[in-house]
């Protein structure tokens, strides 16, 4: 039954693909779809929830559907910079929450994710949209056809020998194959209320999610107390520049509210104030403990309210 149900989403992807909908396997290639070093560096940036709201509001889409529009406004900004914008969408695998109201409550994460188009190559922030918007619908769609628990059933079949050997297959040959996706992109909605630790006041909540070989790059959105905090965790080696990705999250959510408010001098005026700063991090290991940890990593995500 398993292996019936696996069938049908081979079957189920590669129909998409022929729609024109977001597919494993249809990605252009960018700088860190290769094999990834034990080096990593992170950055941050920030946005007002309250624009994000406005943008959604203005165009009657929802806060995903702008959170992942800003992302790839950032990306369209930070490729043209290094001469690698692609002519054709990228690809995100974007994990979503799946858990069912009879499991709430319960212990660990029921997570599954969905291949979505992110147009970078449009120039227009509002066509963007559009796009992005369309193309959550589709996987979304896809997703329902599929069941949620794909992934489940996927880990029942491959076996840790089975996803060992094709982690090191998919090394040896990734250079001379099209990328699986270019790059995970995570939104997850935060407490609603404040939040404290020892007393304290938690003033920010800096997210971040793992980078695997084939796409050494993952944003991750965390919204908390007025503002939507992003985070980038990506290789050293082959992200260049990752302060320039982070500083474009804010002028990538300028280009859509002003697409918004139709070009208003006060766009953004009132908002919680919008930031972006970096650093980075050497976090070498042995070839040895890298090659274990690949093997043996986990995706988790923040057991809280489903994707808006």
């Amino acid at each position: 039954m398993i292996r019936q149900r696996i069938a049908g989403c081979v079957c189920a992807i590669a129909g998409a693909a022929m729609t024109g909908a977001a597919a494993p396997f249809t990605a252009p290639r960018l700088p860190w779809n290769t094999a990834i070093t034990p080096h990593r560096k992170v950055a941050f940036s920030s946005v007002a929830l309250d624009d994000v709201k406005v943008v959604k509001d203005a165009f009657g889409l929802t806060v995903n559907d702008v959170v992942l529009t800003v992302v790839s406004g950032a990306l369209r900004i930070y490729l043209s910079g290094i001469d690698a914008l692609p002519d054709k969408p990228l690809v995100a695998v974007v994990p979503t929450n799946v858990r069912t109201p009879d499991t709430k409550g319960a212990m660990g994460n029921v997570v599954s994710a969905m291949f979505a188009s992110l147009p970078s190559e449009q120039a227009d922030p509002v066509k963007r949209l559009a796009l992005v918007a369309e193309s959550m619908s589709q996987a979304k769609q896809t997703q329902r056809d599929l069941g949620g628990t794909i992934l489940g059933e996927w880990a029942e079949v491959a076996t840790a020998p089975i996803l060992s050997s094709g982690i090191r297959l998919y090394r040896r040959f990734s250079e001379r194959m099209r990328p699986i996706y270019n790059l995970v992109v995570s939104n997850v909605p935060g407490p609603p209320v404040p939040i404290y630790m020892a007393g304290s006041l938690v003033v920010s909540l800096v997210p971040m999610g793992p980078v695997f070989d084939g796409a050494g790059l993952n944003v991750t959105a965390f919204s908390y107390m007025g503002r939507v905090d992003v985070g980038f965790m990506a290789c050293r080696e082959t992200v260049p520049s990752l302060w320039s990705l982070a500083e474009a999250i804010p002028a990538a959510m300028e280009e859509l509210l002003q697409a918004a408010r139709g070009a208003s001098p006060e766009v953004g005026a009132g908002a919680v104030e919008t930031g972006a700063f970096a650093v980075e991090i050497d976090l070498t290991v042995s070839d040895e403990s890298a090659d274990d940890e690949l093997e043996n990593s986990v995706s988790g995500a923040y057991d809280g309210p489903a994707v808006q």
